[in-house]
């Protein structure tokens, strides 16, 4: 309801045509979709966005493509332009017998290791950093079948004007 232009961006084509279709006419026509891969270079200009917001993906990667996520981000940003991301720790995932599952190809950081290593990344920006706990019941879904419980950190970090 409150923006006057906003770009919607994904990896996957449909996730951003679920998204639009659950918008209304007038804010459709103030959403743009751009499909790109965040691990690499963005397809916006130096300085263009005056904020991002990030969910449920920065946690996902490696240190080093963590930094290079949040480089990109801090050149397409305005000074003064905030980043607002969440970033899952200290995940356990469970299954139907309490037994531990351990995804493949994922990365796990506990909340003092994310908050000192984002902490760094972000020194040129103002910080602040909540926490809270989370519990996601996925074990009636076919694709997970587990419960998950972990950390939620959310940064909302705005850039210093230098």
């Amino acid at each position: 309801k409150n923006f006057e232009e906003l770009v919607v961006s994904d990896i996957d084509k449909d996730v951003l045509q679920k998204i639009i279709s659950k918008l209304s006419e007038s804010q459709k026509s103030r959403v743009k979709t751009r499909v790109f891969d965040i691990t690499k270079k963005f397809p916006f200009k130096e300085k263009s966005f005056g904020g991002v917001f990030c969910t449920g993906t920065i946690h996902l990667f490696s240190k080093e493509t963590i930094e290079k996520i949040l480089d990109e981000i801090g050149r397409i940003l305005k000074p003064k332009g905030k980043i607002i991301f969440d970033f899952a720790t200290d995940i356990t995932r469970t299954d139907v017998n309490g037994k531990n599952v351990r995804l493949k190809n994922t990365n796990h950081y506990t909340t003092g290791e994310a908050k000192g290593f984002l902490t760094n990344l972000l020194k040129n920006y103002k910080l602040r950093i909540y926490k809270s706990t989370f519990i996601d019941d996925l074990r009636k879904e076919q694709k997970y079948g587990f419960i998950t419980r972990g950390n939620f950190l959310l940064f909302v970090a705005e850039k210093k004007e230098n």
